[in-house]
């Protein structure tokens, strides 16, 4: 805005001193391109004016999403029975121990779409059961409001010699 209001007050500065053949400023010259800057900054500050509603408008609009947002309910999946995984009589007899993290995606009927391994027992045979189990598992989905909704499930197991 201050660029173009310097730009206006060098171009009338600049049509003052315009002169012709016959040695006289014409004042009809000076008072247009008054007109024309005149003009031209309304336009701006209306397009300013309304550039701000819109970001009003989309900063209430933020405020009422993060709102029903924070209304929602949402209830995490669960297993209908404990989910257990053999431990592998090879681990067994080698010592092998370890804790295993895996995220079971849900979907909306209670069954397991995909189990992958975010945390590593460190052992492949022990890693493998868990995934095994965990996809063999039955679920209660997810309610969001009421409304079964696929959602994923974080699931830790530790396997511990006794």
């Amino acid at each position: 805005m201050k660029l173009l209001c310097l730009l206006a007050s060098l171009l009338l500065h600049s049509l003052f001193l315009i002169k012709f053949d016959d040695g006289e400023i014409h004042r009809e010259i000076v008072s247009t391109a008054r007109e024309v800057i005149t003009i031209k900054v309304k336009g701006i500050k209306k397009i300013k004016s309304s550039l701000s509603k819109k970001r009003k408008t989309k900063s209430v609009q933020k405020k009422i999403n993060n709102q029903s947002v924070s209304n929602t309910r949402l209830i995490e999946a669960q297993s209908k029975s404990t989910i257990k995984p053999i431990y592998p009589e090879r681990a067994r007899l080698l010592g092998l121990s370890g804790k295993a993290t895996v995220m079971a995606t849900i979907d909306a009927i209670g069954n397991v779409l995909n189990v992958r391994l975010t945390e590593s027992s460190g052992y492949d045979i022990l890693d493998i059961e868990i995934i095994r189990s965990v996809k063999e598992a039955l679920f209660v989905a997810a309610t969001q409001n009421g409304v079964a909704v696929q959602s994923e499930k974080k699931i830790t197991f530790n396997y511990e010699l006794e």
